[in-house]
Parts: C-alpha cells; structure tokens; sequence
C-alpha cells in the first residue's frame, strides 16, 4: 500500500485509511491480523472526530505480534500505512493548533497617528521599568535641568559649562539614587534573612524543650 498525501481535513484521508488492504502474507514473518484490524478500526473511529482521541505518539508506540506459520499482514505495508496515519495525526494537529491560536492584537487603535503610537509606547515602556529605573530617570531630567541653570546664570552664561554641569549633575544623581535604592533592598534582605534565622533557631530552642520535658 502507498501513503497519499492530501488535505489533513479532506474526506479523502478518513477513505484512505479506513479502506486500508494489505496483502497476506505465509510462512514469512508478518503481522498478526488481528491485532492490526483492531487498531486500524479503533484509528478510524478516532478519525471520525473533529478531535481524534488517537495521538502521533500512539501511532509511534504500537507494537503488533509478528506470526510466521500463519496469515499475517505484510510488514512493510502495516509500517507504511502506521507512518502515513502518524504524519497525518502530526498535520492536524497543527492545523488545530493554527486554528486555536489567539490573533495577535495590535496596541494601537486602528488608524492611530505616530505621535499617538509613539505616546503609547512610552507609556507602555514606563510601566514596565523597574521604580528605581524611575526614579533614576526622574533625578537625569532633575539633573540636567539644574545643570543647564546655573552654567547659564546672568554673569558669565556659557553652553559648554551648561552641558558640563547638566551631565554632572544628572549621573551623579542618577548614580546616587541606584546605590540608595540597591542598598536598601540588600538591607531589606538581610533583614529578612536575620529573622528567618532568628525565627528557625527558636522554633528548635522550643523543640529541644519540649523533648527535654517529655524526657523528664
């Protein structure tokens, strides 16, 4: 028997394989036929459904009993009808998978400008950043507003010393909030970490009395 290739839907692949013939072979090692009828006709009534019950992986696992001294299924055509039943299990099973898919949804309304995407995206940007991120960004924007300030004070106003003092102010603020922030979470952690250790070694000071008590 040859596979056929066709649509994993189409009518013609439940034909095709519920109207399996294989040839009978004797006196040569072949399948036993009646394992095979069971499994051909339990595989069609899998097929039958929009959701067959019958896996890729069951088709894989199948094992049938070989016979020699009497009729069985020639062993070549049982494997290739089992390799075209698995691939067509594997086919659907992705069409299925295609077709269950959630689209994929846009976060943009429909015919929205740049400005607002762009807006929209910044926005989406910031709520996923961390708050020490936050904060940072905040104390740049802080930073190079005072630097520009006072490198441009009345007297002896000058954009160089302006940026100068704007990235100097701006990374050093930035890099002091990061430290704080970062230091006070190692804090929190080694606190908690202290009063988990706190808490365990008085549960086995309390056990250690009990069994003292219940010893005496």
């Amino acid at each position: 028997m040859t596979p056929l290739s066709g649509d994993p839907l189409s009518g013609s692949d439940l034909d095709r394989f519920s109207r399996a013939a294989f040839t009978t072979v004797q006196f040569r090692e072949g399948y036993t036929k009646r394992e095979v009828d069971a499994f051909v006709a339990r595989a069609v009534e899998s097929l039958r459904s929009a959701t067959p019950a019958m896996r890729p992986e069951d088709v894989r696992a199948v094992r049938f009993a070989p016979v020699r001294l009497q009729q069985g299924y020639d062993m070549a055509e049982v494997d290739a009808y089992l390799d075209d039943l698995e691939q067509h299990l594997t086919e659907r099973a992705v069409h299925q998978a295609q077709q269950s898919a959630p689209p994929v949804v846009s976060p943009y309304p429909p015919g929205s400008s740049w400005a607002t995407r762009a807006r929209i995206a910044a926005l989406a940007s910031l709520q996923s950043t961390s708050m020490s991120m936050r904060i940072a960004a905040v104390i740049v924007a802080l930073g190079l507003l005072i630097g520009l300030l006072v490198g441009l004070w009345p007297g002896d106003p000058s954009m160089q010393v302006a940026l100068v003092y704007a990235l100097i102010f701006s990374l050093s603020g930035a890099g002091v909030v990061v430290v704080a922030v970062q230091a006070f979470l190692l804090l929190v952690s080694v606190v908690q970490g202290i009063a988990y250790l706190v808490r365990h070694g008085l549960r086995r000071l309390r056990g250690r009395a009990r069994s003292g008590g219940g010893g005496a």
